[in-house]
Formats: structure tokens, C-alpha cells, sequence
């Protein structure tokens, strides 16, 4: 991500990005995602509310932690950013990088579910000056 960061720099565009969706293993049947504490809150606020504006509080939860990801070189480059990620995926976190890891073990509703919610934030961030 620095690369591109340093690209978008150099061409005077990094200044152009109003904000950083990260959408991170988000297919996971069980879905359930923390709030990163290195994700920009009034962008992680945002979708938060949205998610439950939606119906979809409860696969929001209030809980955080902190995660590097391909979000954290923008908010380090001064860009608002916000990581959703489901960083248990499986039982005992068993499908994660591994060759378990297969099509069959996505979940059509929590990607529709993500698929609303980004939506609805993304209808929220365009009306915002």
C-alpha cells in the first residue's frame, strides 16, 4: 500500500481521497466484526450506524481491537480509513490463509449484509461536505 500511496502523492492526488473502505475477509457465515482502533472513528462511527440504521447492528459488534491492515498506511499518510475485517474465520479460526479456505465456505447473506451496509455509508458519505 505504500507504493500506491507514494504514487497517488506524487501525482497530487492523495489529497483527493475522501475516505478508505477496507473490506477484509467479510464472507465468513459467522460473520462478526470489531471496531479497529486504528481504523478513523467517525468514519468506523458512520458505518457502524448504518449497519444498525439497516438492521445489521448485530453483526457490528461494539468490541475492539487493533489491526494492521491495508488501511493503516493511509490513516498513517493522513487519510480517513476504516478496516472491516472478520479476523475469526472458522471454528478456532481454522479457514483463515489456509486451504480450507474455499468458495464454499462464503456466505451469500453476510456478503449481502456488508454489501447494504457499505452502501448505505457510502449514500451517507457523498451527502457529507
Amino acid at each position: 500500500e505504500w507504493a500506491r500511496i507514494y504514487e497517488l502523492t506524487k501525482r497530487g492526488e492523495l489529497g483527493r481521497i475522501h475516505a478508505v473502505i477496507n473490506l477484509d475477509m467479510i464472507g465468513d457465515a459467522q460473520l462478526l466484526l470489531r471496531r479497529d482502533d486504528n481504523s478513523t472513528l467517525w468514519l468506523t462511527d458512520l458505518i457502524w450506524k448504518a449497519a444498525k440504521k439497516n438492521g445489521y447492528g448485530r453483526y457490528f459488534s461494539e468490541e475492539s481491537t487493533v489491526i494492521e491492515d491495508d488501511h493503516t498506511p493511509f490513516v498513517r499518510a493522513g487519510v480517513d480509513a476504516v478496516d472491516l475485517i472478520d479476523f475469526e474465520y472458522g471454528p478456532r479460526n481454522r479457514y483463515w490463509h489456509t486451504p480450507a479456505d474455499t468458495v464454499d465456505k462464503l456466505s451469500p447473506r453476510s456478503l449481502g449484509v456488508m454489501e447494504n451496509v457499505v452502501l448505505a455509508a457510502l449514500g451517507q458519505l457523498e451527502a457529507a461536505p
